[in-house]
């Protein structure tokens, strides 16, 4: 099952281990854009010039990106804008994605999915901070990177993994979407796969 953020305080896994989570902050960027559309405008760009396969008409409030990384394993981005956090349902938008995850699956082999949710809002409040700082505890075959946008403050917030449960495939998906929109960045550029300020 996809989720936007996973956050459930213990998970247990194969060997019997509970992996017990503790939320971490998230971290903040500033970045260039505080519109939708200027914002919207970039990825879409950068996300075209990459070979993202666009999905824009198969649900009514979330835009879908998706690339093959191999024969069995894809990278997925989602986008939700809306004014206000409270005015998202974090629930229904799961089922949303699920219901387009499993018709885009059908006949398909795929092992791993690197899943980049993206939420937009024009303001941050203490429920989009909850959000964006909750336990994130990976899946096995599913590595989530949650993203917020604060837009009237030239802000991204990208959440940190909880646990080294899957940390190596958090990771590798967090470089390589910070390498693409590298561009969306103030001060900042990656160096050797480091952020560094310029």
């Amino acid at each position: 099952m996809l989720s936007l953020i996973t956050v459930i305080f213990m998970m247990t896994i194969n060997d019997g281990k509970t992996l017990k989570a503790k939320a971490k902050k998230a971290t903040i960027y500033k970045i260039k854009y505080n519109n939708y559309n200027d914002f919207y405008g970039y990825l879409d760009n950068i996300f075209n010039s990459n070979k993202y396969k666009k999905y824009e008409k198969e649900l009514p409030d979330i835009l879908i990106y998706i690339k093959n990384l191999t024969l069995s394993s894809i990278e997925m981005v989602s986008i939700i804008y809306k004014k206000e956090f409270k005015n998202i349902d974090l629930d229904e938008l799961d089922e949303q994605l699920n219901y387009f995850f499993n018709k885009y699956s059908e006949n398909k082999i795929i092992r791993y999915v690197y899943f980049v949710p993206i939420i937009i809002v024009e303001e941050s409040n203490e429920e989009f901070k909850k959000y964006m700082n909750s336990p994130l505890i990976q899946e096995i075959n599913k590595f989530r990177l949650p993203v917020g946008i604060a837009l009237k403050e030239n802000k991204m917030y990208i959440a940190n993994q909880s646990n080294e449960f899957g940390i190596l495939k958090y990771k590798k998906l967090k470089k390589r979407f910070m390498k693409i929109i590298e561009g969306l960045f103030v001060n900042y550029k990656i160096q050797s796969g480091h952020f560094i300020m310029i």
